[in-house]
């Protein structure tokens, strides 16, 4: 028996969740939205067809998962898209006892656990040749040690502190802890006895670097390359590092792609990840991290010509006489805004400094306002499907006044 639902996509209120449900819509397939939110962004969309209420993963994962086998075992969807890490976690987890005839696209658990030790993935790609943080595992624990404060004190500061993972699970619970950014030891000290670190997390101390963000895409099928993609990250919220809210697509001689997609070869990838460098001062790209998971970015890759979403369904649905485009050049110089985002971000800089974020927005075009209307479209809005986007700014409007 067929299943009448086509796509079950999890994480309904993620961008990049709007952007699978917008891309799987134009192929007219009967796409299902999971949500925790009364009202959602993919599921606001009018690609999406009925959406189903969930628990909160990150506050919730046991009734989660409870939620998730009644849920899938209930409708059989022809595939299941998890967005976000801990959906995606949770899922594999449970794969064992999902139905068989469910498509998982993406990695199995053993592969995910490997790159979300980063630490784990950083000595994996370093062994490989790429460049790397320097990088210190620590507990806070650690740093009564008299062989950890030599390290520390030879340590190239300024730096990053970040959880091992992204997410932590503790008080049975997933939780993000803060990425701090250390200039000295005793900066890092300083944090160490506010409590601002916990004291159950396993840290990195990793060297900071100074550059452009840059995210290479792919989707693989059992180890074989369908396709990649390369951007870079013109702004960021918050303004010192985090998610993109102004994007462009470069050219793949200008970024890391042979180093990412032997990365991933090396763990034969299957699905969609998001490797993430940073390009140095010294003209180096340094490893970060691999996403295993849709990314925040992907509608900057569709808008290119790249249809990640597009090109997984075709390689892993069964269906016939389908033409995988994957490798054909994509458009160079796109832009991608997140609208709210970049609001965000200005608000960042006249809190921290008024009179010099003023100058720099009005002046100097620091959010990029005046410049490449024609190659910039916006991640959210779409005059085609605009529900979304007043969706959007009602959540936004509701967070501003709960800060």
């Amino acid at each position: 028996m067929t299943s009448e639902v086509d796509v079950l996509v999890l994480d309904g209120e993620s961008r990049a969740a709007l952007a699978v449900v917008r891309s799987l819509g134009q192929k007219n397939l009967n796409i299902w939205v999971c949500t925790h939110q009364t009202l959602a962004l993919a599921s606001s969309s009018k690609f999406a067809g009925k959406t189903l209420a969930c628990p909160e993963p990150n506050k919730d994962p046991e009734r989660y998962k409870s939620w998730l086998l009644e849920t899938v075992g209930k409708f059989k969807p022809r595939m299941l898209l998890p967005i976000v890490d801990t959906s995606l976690r949770l899922v594999l987890e449970s794969a064992s006892s999902l139905p068989k005839e469910t498509i998982l696209p993406f990695i199995d658990l053993s592969v995910f656990n490997k790159i979300n030790d980063k630490a784990s993935l950083l000595n994996a790609a370093r062994r490989l040749g790429l460049d790397v943080p320097e990088t210190l595992v620590f507990k806070t624990s650690d740093l009564d040690s008299s062989e950890v404060r030599g390290k520390l004190n030879a340590f190239p500061f300024p730096a990053v502190v970040k959880p091992l993972s992204s997410k932590i699970f503790l008080d049975n619970q997933f939780v993000s802890p803060p990425v701090l950014y250390p200039n000295t030891v005793q900066e890092l000290t300083s944090l160490v006895d506010s409590e601002r670190l916990n004291s159950n997390v396993t840290y990195l101390l990793q060297q900071k670097i100074t550059g452009a963000g840059t995210g290479v895409f792919a989707v693989f099928k059992d180890g074989k390359l369908l396709a990649n993609f390369a951007h870079r990250r013109l702004l960021e919220k918050p303004p010192t590092g985090g998610v993109s809210v102004l994007s462009e697509s470069t050219a793949p001689n200008s970024a890391p792609i042979e180093q990412a997609m032997n990365l991933l070869k090396h763990f034969s990838w299957h699905g969609v990840a998001m490797v993430e460098f940073k390009q140095h001062l010294d003209g180096k790209f340094y490893l970060l991290e691999i996403n295993p998971r849709f990314w925040g970015s992907l509608q900057l890759a569709i808008d290119s010509g790249r249809d990640f979403p597009g090109i997984l369904w075709d390689a892993l649905s069964g269906d016939s006489n389908v033409a995988i485009v994957g490798h054909e050049p994509y458009k160079v110089g796109q832009r991608l805004r997140w609208s709210l985002g970049t609001l965000d971000h200005a608000i960042a800089l006249v809190r921290e400094n008024p009179p010099q974020a003023v100058k720099s927005i009005l002046a100097r075009n620091t959010l990029a306002l005046a410049s490449q209307w024609s190659h910039t479209r916006s991640e959210v809005f779409r005059l085609s499907d605009p529900k979304p986007f007043f969706v959007e700014f009602w959540h936004w409007l509701l967070c501003l006044v709960k800060r």
